[in-house]
């Protein structure tokens, strides 16, 4: 009898079709944060992070490369500064990438500092072997050890006191990107051409323990790979075919020494500026020589779409709770080596997201039932909240209210529709709303019946646990039996 329950909960298994969400439409999220400077340099694919439920981004503030700060924006409290979250600024050199390993937030700069961060206090580490002429330009974790490649082409692994060097390459540009593969258990790092122009001479490297002379080449012959991304089943790479940024293609390995090419750019000055993988699709952010605003390229593993934006230059993004946040300029990239330096912005997902009513509940009419959603904007000061009873086709009002996340919706008006829907919109920005997620039904319990203790017109078991929680409870006051 097992055996035979096992095979039905395996067939049952292979029936349940995978779902893929649609890919994010970048062009119309929300605006969480404007008006700030620089945004990325043309080897910096890792400028965010999400760390103790916030977001962590380098920007500089007056649209040059230098100086530069490391800001955080919290969901719940809205904008904050780094001065706000004891992080360091700039003032001579620029911050080249910043990783969250573990518990701590690590960041580096131009200088050769490299700094930790725990959530309130900010480490300068000591004894680094880094300086101005060899900064750490990428950070991954690995096995437990800490990776930093730099900017003249060395890996150094440090396990909390050491730092011991495992690889090295002369004459070349910095280490780009690295990214440990959980799938094939080996660290990938994308190493820089010479430091002449223009042979393509750029490799990507791979070890399956980090350690010195353990490191075979998996690739080569690129001007570099500025992207790895790993997700469960494959390996994505952004790889610059040739000096001057000339021509790009997107490639994707399931077994690390395949890279077979998914995308090729068709036009020069195609740069990738950062990557993201999201609800099981795969983005990178690009952009092209006077064509406007950046491009995305998409892949929900087989489909390659290649879309071009309308608002906004992508640079890079990160998830956080569900939700995605990019940093994106309003004016188009320049090719050459940075974003625009006027309006970057931050952009999310996040937004109003209805929780309840959200599909499928029966509420009575004259009754109270509590309306609630989640407000990932602080700066939305009141809603609208309205209903339809025909799948959204006409809207009535329920209550200008304050964002608070819940409305008691006291009394339910007299409706008998199971086609209704609640809709919570920003009072004075409606196109940022959300509304229930499936229909729910309205009706008139127009026979009441004895033993419905609850009011929700049914006699079931959520009737029979009231009767349970006050079994053998009376109110007379003369009967000394009584319970209270």
């Amino acid at each position: 009898m097992k055996k035979l329950y096992l095979i039905i909960c395996v067939i049952c298994l292979t029936l349940i079709p995978t779902v893929i969400a649609a890919p994010i439409d970048f062009d119309n999220l929300h605006i969480a944060s404007t008006g700030y400077g620089l945004a990325a340099y043309e080897i910096n694919t890792r400028l965010m992070a999400a760390y103790n439920n916030e977001i962590y981004f380098i920007l500089s503030d007056d649209g040059t490369a230098n100086p530069s700060k490391v800001y955080c924006y919290n969901p719940s409290n809205g904008w904050s500064n780094s001065t706000n979250h004891s992080i360091v600024a700039e003032t001579i050199g620029r911050f080249v990438t910043l990783r969250k390993i573990n518990d701590l937030l690590y960041f580096s700069d131009t200088l050769g500092n490299v700094y930790s961060y725990n959530g309130s206090t900010l480490t300068a580490m000591s004894g680094t072997p880094f300086t101005a002429n060899n900064y750490v330009s990428s950070i991954e974790e690995y096995n437990g050890y800490i990776y930093f490649g730099t900017s003249i082409s060395s890996i150094y692994r440090y396990d909390g006191y050491t730092y011991e060097q495992v690889y090295e390459v002369n004459n070349h540009q910095p280490i780009v990107d690295m990214a440990a593969w959980q799938k094939d258990g080996y660290l990938y790092v994308s190493v820089g051409p010479e430091n002449v122009c223009c042979p393509p001479t750029g490799y990507t490297i791979r070890s399956n323990s980090g350690n010195a002379g353990s490191w075979e080449t998996v690739f080569q012959d690129v001007w570099h790979t500025s992207i790895l991304m790993s997700t469960t089943d494959y390996l994505y790479t952004a790889v610059i075919d040739s000096a001057y940024w000339y021509g790009s293609s997107i490639r994707k390995s399931s077994n690390g020494t395949d890279f077979p090419v998914i995308h090729q750019s068709s036009g020069e000055y195609k740069v990738p500026w950062g990557s993201l993988y999201h609800n099981g699709i795969a983005y990178v952010f690009t952009n092209q020589w006077g064509e406007g605003y950046g491009y995305r390229i998409i892949d929900d593993n087989g489909t390659i779409s290649f879309v071009q934006n309308q608002n906004w230059s992508l640079t890079q993004a990160i998830e956080l709770n569900g939700q995605v946040y990019a940093i994106a300029s309003s004016v188009p990239h320049n090719p050459l080596g940075e974003i625009s330096p006027a309006d970057v912005h931050l952009i999310t997902t996040a937004m109003l997201t209805v929780v309840s009513p959200d599909g499928g509940e029966k509420w009575v009419a004259g009754t109270k039932q509590t309306i609630e959603w989640n407000n990932y904007d602080p700066n939305i000061d009141y809603v609208l909240i309205e209903y339809s009873t025909n799948n959204g086709q006409t809207w009535n009002d329920v209550d200008i209210w304050w964002n608070t996340g819940s409305y008691d919706w006291d009394p339910i008006p007299a409706i008998d529709s199971n086609q209704c829907l609640v809709r919570v919109s920003d009072l004075y920005q409606p196109n940022t709303n959300d509304t229930s997620d499936g229909a729910f039904t309205i009706f008139r319990c127009v026979n009441p019946i004895a033993g419905d203790l609850n009011g929700d017109c049914y006699v079931d078991f959520k009737d029979f646990a009231i009767i349970a929680e006050h079994w053998l409870n009376c109110g007379n006051p003369f009967d000394p039996a009584c319970q209270p």
